[in-house]
């Protein structure tokens, strides 16, 4: 596969506005510098920049393995967007730039609907210094893996609001021939209005391609095959991730607790039968316990072909509970206080989601690497209850990858 060289800004994917230049202006490069002292890879050093001539970026809101994403505000039409971008340390190298690439176009293939859509993507050059970026609409709200922190587990009507938007746009993604590749509670964003988005196709691949590097993912949603070399690794390790996740999610913890290392993790993932959902959260469904009982098989044959199997099945569970089986609740989770969305936009508020966009001019952001929509690392603070009731790497499990 050819290496693709570094593309010029796109502005064929940008939503209009009426406020917009008519389409024969020239769309300047970002004409504005950094902010004054900052160094390239520090969080403030993109923050001013303006991105196609409309795009001003604010702070820096999350930092993953590959990429960094900062708030931006669209000048045209005063709509905020994230703005994600290949880490600056990263971007010289081919290899780099081609997987971004193919991020980028893996979600404008299935983006929209229950995945965060493209706005515009492209290769400018800020201050010397060449940045590659993504326009993603932007989600006032937070990852489902901040929300497991303050409720540490969701009744079963709950997670089945979020999972069923969830597996319906992997199943549009398993649909166009493309892996997620890792799919967990950091990569669902729960928007305050309602809205479920799947997000981050960072490690996402067609399945008809070879994937000739070290595994990569989050090991305590690694399927078994992705560790074998001999075996070609399908749509069933995006299940296999999506059975953990939902285990998460109804028990309270991951199916393997007190382990020390990523090692460890990987080893019973692919070696012990996790415990069964029943034994753990006493009172669940048996038609739901049984199919996280099938994503989570060791075999991939073995698991639902894709998430459009795993997407009828879940419907005609859901479809067939009443209010009281809906509202089961593990046993170990006090009862919250307030509703699933409720709890989302507090969130939202409580890391400072809601002050930052109404300020104005986008400059005056203050930081807020604590926030949201792409960090896994979600503030302590928002832990609810006695730190002692819970060991927080049995539950979240999100910050180290394989290769990463």
């Amino acid at each position: 596969m050819n290496t693709p060289l570094p593309r010029p800004r796109s502005s064929a994917h940008t939503h209009s506005s009426p406020s917009r230049p008519p389409a024969s202006s020239t769309v300047p490069p970002a004409t504005t510098a950094p902010a004054q002292g900052a160094t390239v890879g520090s969080s403030e050093w993109l923050s001013g920049a303006i991105i196609e001539g409309h795009y001003q970026v604010g702070s820096l809101i999350g930092r993953g393995g590959m990429s960094e994403v900062y708030y931006a505000l669209d000048l045209w039409s005063n709509n905020p967007v994230a703005l994600k971008i290949l880490s600056p340390s990263l971007a010289q190298d081919a290899a780099n730039r081609q997987k971004f690439h193919r991020e980028e176009r893996s979600m404008r293939q299935v983006g929209g609907g229950h995945t965060v859509g493209v706005i515009s993507s492209g290769t400018e050059y800020v201050a010397g210094q060449m940045v590659m970026y993504i326009v993603l609409e932007y989600v006032h709200g937070c990852t489902l893996s901040q929300l497991l922190r303050t409720r540490r587990a969701l009744s079963l009507g709950e997670a089945l609001e979020v999972l069923l938007p969830v597996v319906d746009a992997l199943s549009e993604v398993h649909a166009n021939r493309y892996l997620h590749g890792d799919i967990k509670p950091g990569n669902i964003l729960l928007d305050a209005n309602g809205q479920v988005k799947l997000t981050d196709f960072g490690l996402s691949r067609r399945d008809d391609q070879v994937d000739s590097g070290a595994p990569m993912g989050t090991p305590a949603y690694v399927a078994p095959e992705v560790l074998d070399p001999q075996v070609k690794v399908g749509a069933q390790a995006d299940i296999f991730a999506l059975g953990v996740m939902m285990y998460r999610m109804l028990a309270g913890r991951l199916p393997f607790v007190g382990l020390e290392n990523d090692q460890q993790v990987l080893y019973h993932n692919a070696n012990i039968e996790m415990p069964p959902l029943g034994d753990i959260a006493s009172g669940i469904d048996r038609d739901v316990a049984g199919i996280i009982a099938w994503c989570t098989r060791k075999q991939p044959q073995a698991r639902p072909e894709d998430a459009t199997e795993l997407f009828a099945s879940l419907k005609e569970v859901a479809e067939s509970l009443g209010e009281s089986e809906l509202s089961w609740r593990a046993p170990s989770v006090p009862e919250p206080t307030s509703s699933l969305w409720e709890a989302v936009a507090e969130i939202a508020e409580r890391s400072g989601a809601g002050q930052m966009v109404r300020n104005t001019p986008i400059s005056a952001f203050s930081d807020a690497g604590d926030l949201l929509a792409y960090d896994v690392y979600s503030p302590d603070s928002l832990l609810t209850g006695s730190r002692e009731e819970v060991h927080l790497a049995d539950v979240d499990a999100e910050d180290s990858v394989l290769n990463p």
